[in-house]
């Protein structure tokens, strides 16, 4: 076996990401969805990898890569799943720009469960993921939770509760039933109107001090317009100067009286 080949099946693959960005939200799929159900839920996502900060780059968003933690605890088996994150502040339901990501091949009947963050329910880190439908879209069993890296996203700065901290709006989808068949990412939404969930989670990524924007320069004020004097008053003061002016230049000696001495 070559090194390099030797090496990777030492260490594992590193877990393959995948999922589309853009005007990609619940309700471009399923237009009438209301998302009333939470059978399947992210409980939160795991901030892995800060790359921009919200006060860096493009100001008002960061750039980061985060780990999908999803539960199906208290709820049946569901399958075809589909996660839906908002990249812009607004809603993973009806929203115009979200990441959506599915739990792609491989896929198995008997996946490897443990344990990863030690809180006794088994789950899947990063698949290969469950099928219980022999299709092409992963399931989720009954009392279950997986772990899932996010390609790395662009997410708009906004703090809803004020804390601090980024957060977003975030849904999941599934079918209740193993009979509808899933063959990529495309069919991975809501089986009816109301097999979504929605929530609101935090990021973990701090709000930071983001640059105010520039004043609007004021224009500079008028000077009040200067008065006109009436024609008369005009005439007066320049016979008054004039006047002036003739005896500063006898003062001088330089008007015609000096000339005749």
């Amino acid at each position: 076996m070559p090194a390099l080949l030797m090496l990777a099946a030492v260490l594992g693959a590193p877990e393959e990401v995948y999922g589309q960005t853009g005007n990609f939200c619940v309700r471009d799929f399923q237009p009438g969805a209301v998302c009333t159900a939470n059978d399947v839920r992210i409980q939160a996502l795991n901030l892995v990898s800060l790359i921009e900060s919200c006060d860096a780059g493009i100001p008002g968003s960061a750039v980061a890569q985060f780990e999908i933690f999803v539960s199906s605890v208290g709820a049946p088996d569901r399958y075809d799943i589909g996660l839906f994150i908002a990249l812009d502040g607004a809603s993973a339901r009806d929203g115009d720009a979200c990441l959506h990501d599915y739990l792609q091949p491989p896929l198995t009947t008997t996946p490897t469960y443990g344990d990863k963050n030690g809180d006794g329910v088994p789950d899947i880190d990063g698949g290969p993921w469950l099928t219980s439908d022999s299709d092409s879209c992963g399931d989720i069993a009954a009392g279950t939770q997986l772990f899932k890296m996010t390609p790395t996203l662009r997410v708009a700065c906004v703090d809803t509760n004020g804390n601090g901290i980024v957060d977003a709006s975030v849904c999941t989808s599934w079918d209740n039933n193993a009979v509808t068949d899933c063959f990529s990412l495309a069919d991975a939404f809501p089986g009816t109107n109301a097999k979504c969930g929605c929530a609101r989670l935090e990021l973990g990524i701090p709000m930071g001090i983001l640059p105010s924007p520039s004043p609007t320069p004021s224009a500079s004020p008028t000077p009040p317009p200067v008065p006109a004097l009436p024609f008369g008053m005009l005439a007066g003061l320049g016979a008054l100067l004039a006047g002036a002016g003739s005896l500063l230049l006898r003062r001088r000696g330089i008007g015609p009286s000096s000339r005749e001495r």
